[in-house]
């Protein structure tokens, strides 16, 4: 990806690009997912993770961050689960330290105050407290 092409999507509107993917018959909704941080915009190669529920395979929730390259979107799939969070204040402080382009949770995330406060892009289903220890990790993840 280069970043000319970047740059193209960033100039771009949300339904704009929707109407694109319609046309050529691609599917590139995310619905229910809002911003945590209103008028931002984040285009970058995603980074991709999965989290399943505790009982399959065992590490730690933040164990990627430091593989992320930087200007890159974090996309997390964490089965719409809005009982139990995988993402707070220290992966964000992180993610901003590391020039991260943002993220994207399929699930719900916590530390909202500092998010805003650090002006961080972030797209989920919503803020919610509890902590995924204990109750969602990362199945077997190996350094790319």
């Amino acid at each position: 990806m280069t970043a000319e092409l970047i740059e193209a999507f960033l100039s771009l509107s949300t339904p704009t690009i929707s109407d694109a993917l319609d046309l050529l018959r691609l599917s590139g909704g995310c619905l229910g997912l809002r911003p945590v941080v209103m008028g931002h915009k984040i285009a970058g190669p995603a980074f991709t993770v999965r989290f399943v529920p505790v009982g399959i395979g065992k590490k730690g929730a933040g164990d990627f961050l430091d593989d992320v390259p930087p200007g890159s979107v974090v996309v997390i799939d964490n089965g719409g689960r809005t009982y139990c969070t995988v993402w707070g204040d220290l992966m964000t402080r992180v993610a901003k330290r590391n020039g991260i382009a943002g993220t994207v949770i399929d699930g719900v995330c916590r530390d909202v105050a500092l998010i805003r406060e650090l002006n961080y892009p972030m797209f989920t289903r919503g803020g919610f407290m509890v902590t995924g220890k204990g109750r969602v990790h990362l199945p077997r993840y190996r350094k790319r």
